[in-house]
């Protein structure tokens, strides 16, 4: 998934209000219990890459504010993904990836393997890209059980 916004010092970058409790910096910036977003990301500025198992919530609150999603088979071109993105208006993006992104045939060991994901070379070549496009704000990777 990349997340695009755009921030008025920062164009293209939704920032986050405090850091993590264990963080020191956090109580010198920001005071204790202060973490919460600075502004809401608009679903408009989302784009879903490769999602393939969706829970109901999930599936109805993307068809309702018609979230960009692009099917695996779209990233075999990263153009697509990189277009996708254009059209948020980003040229700052967050990254985020899960694991179970990755085909389970060529990389089994995710919690909740689902066919038809990407290969590691086409989801290095759709990072790739977007990374020559963009500027990268932050990147994740995780799996969630």
């Amino acid at each position: 998934m990349v997340r695009c916004a755009r921030r008025p010092q920062h164009p293209g970058i939704v920032t986050v209000r405090g850091l993590p409790r264990n963080d020191p910096a956090r109580a010198a910036r920001r005071g204790p219990g202060r973490a919460r977003a600075r502004t809401a990301l608009q679903p408009s500025r989302l784009v879903r890459a490769a999602v393939r198992a969706v829970d109901p919530g999930e599936r109805a609150y993307v068809d309702r504010h018609a979230v960009a999603e692009l099917p695996a088979a779209r990233l075999a071109d990263p153009t697509d993904l990189v277009d996708a993105t254009a059209a948020t208006g980003a040229d700052h993006v967050h990254i985020h990836i899960d694991r179970d992104v990755l085909d389970p045939t060529v990389f089994s060991p995710v919690g909740t393997p689902e066919p038809g994901g990407l290969t590691p070379q086409t989801l290095l070549a759709a990072v790739t890209a977007l990374v020559e496009r963009y500027t990268v704000a932050s990147l994740t990777i995780t799996e969630y059980e």
